[in-house]
């Protein structure tokens, strides 16, 4: 049973408010900067009940092999670990300056583990788990001084802690 099945039947069960947002990457929401990603979001946020629990899942398009992060530090000079933690800083610092009125219960998703591409490098799929890894590491730390929480979903979706096991 896919993911959208299982949450229609909780959506029916615990009258779940869903909300897709398509192609959004963490790095849309780092910076001050106003941009249709941050005002569709607010707007998200907006029509939420106080106290709600929330499941924040972004950073996936953020560590594919080919996009985000991974091409930004293939065409820059700054340190993996700064790019990261910049993005995740950003996001998270947007999110819950926009949640802090509402009184949610946050819960950000973690990056889940990649499905093995034998169409790319073996160098580029380096590159993408250890995005991947220091990416939750981060996310976890990060979260760890907040009363938020954090769901390892790559733990749980790797087999010998590399790729998915789907």
């Amino acid at each position: 049973m896919g993911l959208v099945c299982i949450l229609k039947i909780y959506k029916e069960l615990l009258d779940i408010y869903l909300r897709l947002s398509l192609e959004q990457k963490a790095f849309h929401f780092g910076g001050t900067k106003k941009s249709d990603f941050k005002f569709y979001l607010k707007n998200y946020i907006k029509i939420i009940p106080n106290k709600s629990t929330i499941l924040i899942s972004f950073g996936e398009i953020d560590c594919r092999h080919n996009e985000g992060i991974c091409n930004y530090y293939r065409k820059n000079n700054i340190l993996l670990d700064k790019i990261i933690e910049d993005t995740i800083n950003g996001f998270v610092k947007f999110i819950t300056n926009e949640c802090k009125q509402k009184h949610f219960n946050l819960f950000f998703i973690g990056v889940h583990a990649p499905v093995l591409n034998k169409n790319i490098s073996k160098e580029e799929s380096e590159l993408q788990i250890n995005v991947i890894n220091k990416w939750n590491k981060s996310l976890s730390k990060i979260l760890d001084n907040t009363e938020d929480k954090f769901i390892n979903t790559y733990n749980i979706t790797s087999y010998k802690d590399v790729y998915s096991n789907l």
